[in-house]
């Protein structure tokens, strides 16, 4: 009878055991599908499996169409856009310690009859044979800086100085437009090389920019100061606009000609903040003047006067607040080319 009772009571606990595993395994799913689910939801990619590689296709956007391809290790390999205007790609190759060797850089790289499998082998090992891409290979020093770029097709070459690096930015522009500005070309995709020098011990070092194999901007800085710039024009290779600086104590005054518009601007920074602004034409009419005011809340607040050509005289404007980063010297320097 005794015997009986414990047979019934491990048979019970068995159950209960089992019960409790069915449940913990139906709990697991369900999270597993609320993943999935979630995830389907929130992700504007439909992907594919294609040999090695991973082909992801953007399934949100209505303007363009574009495919992002990823290899076994979820690198980035390759980008694809086109949005009825032209068509744009760059491939990314990788050397044998994960770092970026090459890139390929072209236009119009399929067509209506390729399907997903002869993009792939195109994206992946065919675009360095494409006659029309610009293709970028790069050389690397002991400790992985990029020192040199150059085209394995022609004789074009980006060099560092010695003890100076080379950093790239892939640009995506907002569509297929035909020119943006001087200093970029039209095309969705473009790559951009800082040239920098290395600092030396009184803080002066130069700093090159190109567009491509183009270059298309140039700084200096002495004693960790602006001190000159000039923008050179990727249609015409003239120089667009020059840049000089001035020093004297705490105040230092950035002088600009625009040779384009033929434009005059002055402005003078006290530390570091800007302020005071002042354009003319080249008859040396005063076009624009404007007065920058720190308020104790550490808020800027610009006063603005514009040349009015019905009364040739200048008219003040509301006053506005401005971000700081507009009236900062390091952040006015590196972006007064813009509008170019």
């Amino acid at each position: 009878m005794k015997n009986n009772y414990y047979l019934q009571f491990a048979v019970l606990l068995l159950q209960i055991c089992l019960l409790s595993c069915k449940n913990s395994q139906s709990s697991t799913q369900a999270e597993k599908v609320n993943e999935s689910a979630t995830d389907s939801i929130d992700d504007c990619y439909e992907r594919t499996r294609i040999g090695d590689y991973v082909y992801e296709v953007d399934t949100c956007s209505i303007s363009l169409s574009s495919v992002i391809l990823r290899d076994t290790l979820g690198r980035v390999v390759a980008e694809t856009v086109a949005d009825g205007h032209g068509e744009s790609y760059i491939s990314f190759f990788y050397d044998n310690l994960g770092m970026v060797s090459d890139i390929c850089l072209g236009e119009g790289y399929s067509s209506e009859n390729y399907d997903a499998g002869q993009e792939v082998k195109f994206l992946t090992d065919s675009c360095k044979n494409d006659k029309d891409a610009v293709v970028f290979t790069f050389e690397r020093d002991s400790n992985g800086k990029i020192v040199q770029v150059r085209s394995p097709k022609s004789n074009d070459i980006i060099v560092s100085s010695p003890g100076g690096e080379i950093t790239y930015t892939i640009i995506r522009h907002p569509g297929w437009v035909s020119n943006i500005s001087e200093l970029y070309e039209g095309g969705y995709h473009n790559i951009e090389f800082l040239v920098k020098s290395p600092i030396d011990n009184h803080g002066n070092w130069e700093e090159t920019t190109y567009l491509g194999y183009h270059k298309t901007q140039y700084r200096k800085y002495e004693n960790n100061k602006p001190a000159k710039a000039e923008a050179i024009s990727l249609v015409s290779k003239r120089v667009l606009e020059k840049i000089q600086c001035s020093l004297s104590g705490d105040t230092l005054i950035m002088s600009s000609e625009n040779f384009k518009d033929t434009l005059y601007e002055n402005r003078v920074f006290v530390g570091n903040q800007l302020l005071g602004y002042s354009k003319k034409s080249r008859w040396g009419t005063i076009l624009e003047k404007k007065n920058y005011e720190v308020t104790s809340s550490g808020e800027v607040v610009c006063h603005c006067e514009i040349y009015d050509f019905s009364t040739k005289t200048l008219k003040s404007e509301s006053p506005y607040k401005v971000k700081q980063e507009e009236t900062d010297l390091t952040d006015c320097f590196k972006n007064i080319f813009k509008d170019l």
